[in-house]
């Protein structure tokens, strides 16, 4: 989940996870450490702290609203398709959304099982600033 009203680069404030069938948000300051190429995080503590999930103005969920979108490139007319999403810790410890991935490659990364994944490569990314606002989709999430 990240916030991205008024923002140059969408903070990330959280990790929707699901436990008991219950939508759950873990704060992203429970979060040690995102693993790379991985939907794993390392936690800061053995019982981290969890919210009841609720949709918040402002705040939008990458997964469900980002992927597979289209957004408008800035710098020409063209719809950009979001593949994939990038991620970057800032010097303070935030983490950012700081563009996405419209190449083909980024999408067989997130729908072939794992040994037949093609490798990470730069793809065709679009740095987030370069793209216009992000708006939730209604009906979907």
């Amino acid at each position: 989940m990240a916030r991205v009203a008024g923002a140059d680069s969408p903070l990330v404030v959280g990790l929707l996870i699901r436990r008991a069938r219950r939508d759950l948000i873990l704060p992203i300051g429970e979060v040690g450490l995102l693993a790379p190429r991985t939907t794993r995080a390392v936690l800061v503590a053995p019982s981290p702290i969890t919210v009841p999930f609720a949709r918040r103005a402002g705040q939008a969920l990458l997964r469900c609203d980002m992927l597979d979108s289209h957004m408008l490139h800035r710098r020409g007319p063209q719809a950009v398709r979001v593949n994939d999403v990038m991620l970057a810790e800032s010097a303070e410890g935030d983490w950012l959304v700081t563009g996405v991935d419209s190449s083909l490659r980024a999408r067989w990364r997130r729908v072939l099982p794992f040994p037949l994944r093609p490798a990470r490569d730069a793809g065709r990314p679009v740095v987030w600033t370069d793209l216009a606002p992000l708006t939730h989709r209604a009906g979907q999430g």
